[in-house]
């Protein structure tokens, strides 16, 4: 059966830029600081960063860093693209970009890495240049196809997105907005990337310029692309993203609440929470909530304060 197709994303999947001469290095350092105050608010913890004299923070999808040499802001995944021009404006330099467009297949389709890199790897016989072309298959039932390799300064990609991100815990699971969907990537490194970097910012329609820049690195190297330049206008993706805060309540679902449902069983829930460090309170609450729900007490406390 064949699918028919429509493109949900087509926007920057990453940005590192930094401050040479043109700019105050405070200006940028400024503009990634409330963007990772932003990322904080959304639940994403801050962590140390420190790179090649670049000293600053981590959070999931922003980074900052500064040092003698200026200031270092890399930005992934949605924040890419929707922050954008907080740091481009104070930017003089970008050293990676990457475009990427996601196409939804209906029904999903099978073996469609398989399928480009017999054609890419076809292509690539027939003349004189022979690119290095990679398709990886990983264990959780997704596959990726790789042109280029890891230290060129365009590494093209293609793979399944709603394997990559299950498998990664970096979106939803809980959503379906990925399932049947490919992801058509290009990273771009060095001169290149700042190319594309100010290409895409001076771009009057900046969704058409990143699809047909993906577009046309694909299918010039022999690869068919479902999508033109033209189409509906989208709207920068970022509902699918995870927080920190998302996994670890995803963890103490898994690993904490079987425990502490065998104590509530137990009539235990004031010395559970007491013993997980909760206010006292919080521990007398439980108790009588719980107590009352079963049609008896429990009070793992002596003063009889329970509500």
């Amino acid at each position: 059966m064949d699918s028919t197709t429509c493109v949900i994303e087509a926007q920057p999947d990453w940005l590192t830029v930094t401050t040479a001469n043109k700019h105050d290095p405070k200006e940028l350092i400024a503009a990634a600081k409330e963007l990772a105050k932003a990322e904080r608010l959304l639940g994403n913890f801050p962590k140390p960063f420190a790179w090649r004299g670049y000293v600053g923070e981590h959070t999931r999808y922003v980074t900052w860093g500064e040092g003698p040499q200026g200031a270092l802001v890399q930005l992934s995944s949605y924040a890419a693209a929707l922050w954008f021009d907080n740091v481009a404006k104070a930017a003089d330099h970008a050293t990676r970009f990457d475009l990427q467009v996601t196409v939804k297949f209906t029904p999903p389709q099978k073996g469609l890495v398989k399928r480009g890199y017999g054609k890419l790897t076809h292509n690539a016989s027939v003349g004189g240049f022979r690119p290095c072309i990679n398709w990886r298959q990983s264990n959780d039932g997704g596959s990726t196809l790789y042109y280029g390799s890891p230290s060129s300064d365009s590494l093209g990609r293609v793979y399944d997105k709603w394997a990559e991100s299950t498998a990664d815990k970096t979106l939803d699971r809980g959503g379906s907005d990925y399932v049947g969907c490919w992801r058509y990537e290009i990273q771009y490194r060095s001169d290149l990337a700042n190319a594309a970097f100010r290409s895409y910012a001076g771009a009057d329609d900046r969704q058409r310029y990143c699809k047909s820049v993906v577009y046309n690195y694909w299918t010039k190297r022999g690869l068919n692309c479902p999508w033109t330049a033209d189409g509906p206008k989208l709207q920068v993706c970022s509902h699918h993203t995870s927080t920190d805060s998302d996994r670890q309540l995803r963890w103490l679902a898994a690993t904490v609440t079987p425990v502490v449902a065998r104590f509530l069983d137990r009539g235990m829930a004031g010395r559970c929470l007491a013993a997980l460090g909760l206010d006292e309170r919080v521990c007398r609450v439980a108790d009588g909530i719980y107590d009352r729900g079963l049609d008896h007490h429990h009070d793992d406390f002596d003063d009889g304060d329970t509500p």
